[in-house]
């Protein structure tokens, strides 16, 4: 182990044990916080196994084959963490099930940690595995990582698919992180594997692997800690998250932080900004940037929207993308359905096609039919 590893190793493992405390215990803290805070605890205690690899014959060595089957967690906690991060969920008891593949590197190797721990230690520092089993474990590692890239990555781009039929919701930059993310560690994981089962190892590739892969975990958990709902996308297919349900269910007499008078005159100055520079036919249009252009704290505007009007910031300006594509067709009853709906801000036509039948009842097909009757 050089000193460079060592020094590594010895940072890493405090960080992961100051950022498991900070996302733990603070007081905005979200299931996914606990997760991440979760994720870098373990990844820290990781980072102790090359020193517990030099405890030959001490009665500590057994550390180092307990430390050796920690990364069979990564992945899980990787899947679990974008899943309650993107869309608020909370864990289930049926999510224990990913504990399965820690609990069967133990329980498969279980008579070698117990009675062979030193045979087993020597195995990882480089001397022939004690046993087949032993030497599966090593494939077992990447195969259970392989596994949950997978599951993470399908996970993802289909939150994205859904995101993307309420596009007014989210910030297209939540997805850029998560796949910068995802995608970072699993060429870090590819990587590693060569090095394990090809003639590319080295002291260094081996230090460098390790520093990018604290080096990307940490990074998210710092940001996590300062913005919780970093990754929350508010709505997804059509309804709304589980972190809004729960801001809905709040105390009727929590009216917010404005009086009526104050909202009413702040919901017209956002209208009046929202009309005059057609701020709604900007499809990449979040609630953070309309807040923005009219100077507003995205928390104030929230409650405008939700308390003033009674809707939200999808619904609100859906409602002008729908209006600016009626205002159309009463122009000109055969301009391009499809064409309109990008004229006005839609991502896509199956959006468009839910919030207008939403909001006037009618199919777009339907409407135009009414219109050459009139």
């Amino acid at each position: 182990m050089t000193s460079l590893h060592q020094y590594i190793s010895v940072i890493g493992c405090f960080q992961g044990c100051v950022l498991f405390g900070l996302l733990i215990t603070d007081s905005r803290v979200t299931t996914a916080s606990k997760l991440l805070g979760v994720h870098c605890l373990v990844i820290g205690l990781y980072l102790l196994l090359p020193f517990v690899t030099t405890l030959e014959g001490s009665s500590l060595s057994w550390l180092a084959s307990l430390g050796f089957f920690i990364p069979l967690c990564f992945g899980p906690l990787l899947f679990l963490y974008c899943r309650c991060a993107v869309s608020s969920d909370r864990l289930r008891v049926l999510d224990l099930i990913h504990l399965a593949p820690l609990l069967f590197g133990y329980a498969f190797n279980a008579d070698t940690l117990w009675f062979d721990s030193d045979g087993f230690r020597a195995w990882i520092v480089g001397a022939r595995p004690p046993n087949l089993r032993v030497w599966l474990s090593e494939y077992l590692l990447f195969a259970v990582a392989l596994f949950y890239f997978a599951k993470t990555i399908k996970l993802i781009n289909d939150f994205q698919e859904q995101a993307r039929k309420t596009v007014s919701s989210f910030n297209p930059n939540v997805f850029k992180w998560l796949w910068t993310l995802v995608l970072g560690l699993s060429f870090v994981w590819l990587a590693k594997a060569i090095m394990a089962f090809g003639s590319f190892a080295s002291p260094f590739m081996f230090t460098f692997s390790d520093a990018v892969i604290v080096l990307f975990i940490y990074l998210i958990a710092l940001a996590h800690w300062r913005n919780p709902t970093l990754f929350a996308v508010k709505e997804l297919g059509g309804s709304e998250s589980v972190l809004h349900k729960a801001e809905l269910k709040e105390a009727p007499e929590e009216r917010g932080l404005l009086d009526d008078e104050t909202r009413a005159n702040l919901y017209e100055l956002v209208t009046q900004c929202v009309e005059e520079q057609a701020l709604y036919r900007n499809s990449k249009l979040t609630l953070a940037s309309l807040a923005d252009t009219c100077g507003l704290a995205t928390h104030h505007l929230s409650e405008i929207l939700n308390q003033h009007s009674g809707r939200n910031f999808n619904q609100f300006i859906n409602t002008y993308r729908v209006e600016f594509v009626c205002e159309r067709l009463r122009e000109s009853a055969s301009e391009n359905f499809l064409d309109l709906a990008v004229e006005a801000g839609f991502s896509s036509k199956s959006t468009f096609n839910t919030m207008f039948k939403k909001l006037k009842g009618l199919t777009p097909t339907q409407y135009r039919k009414q219109l050459d009757r009139v």
